[in-house]
């Protein structure tokens, strides 16, 4: 619009779509780009696209070592190393949430962080 309209401050908006890595909750992996890796296991896979999930920069600790917990929705099926057990196939998505957000979703036990798994 171009016109007299003093004291009116132009602004530009610009509006992005969410991409594949990265949304306002965390860092997401889909399922395709888990197979896309051919990769055995989701940790693999894991750990040759995001491989800082798979360490803590929170404050839980298991036996001295910083853990990233691993949910199958709200339920918690252990650290990591649960993922060495699922096949890239069988997962819709990953998303992974820092130590602080993982302590608001699911408490006090995920304070290194956490890995949610949506299903296929």
């Amino acid at each position: 619009y171009e016109g007299d309209c003093e004291g009116v401050a132009e602004a530009a908006l610009t509006l992005e779509a969410p991409n594949e890595r990265s949304s306002r909750r965390g860092d997401i992996l889909t399922g395709e780009q888990l197979v896309e890796t051919q990769r055995m296991n989701v940790f693999e896979a894991v750990r040759q696209l995001r491989p800082r999930w798979l360490t803590s920069r929170g404050g839980a600790r298991a036996q001295g070592q910083l853990t990233v917990s691993v949910y199958i929705g709200r339920q918690r099926m252990g650290d990591v190393g649960f993922l060495e057990t699922l096949d890239p196939q069988a997962v819709r998505q990953l998303q992974f949430y820092t130590g602080s957000d993982a302590t608001t979703i699911f408490g006090t036990n995920s304070a290194g962080g956490a890995i949610v798994i949506t299903r296929r």
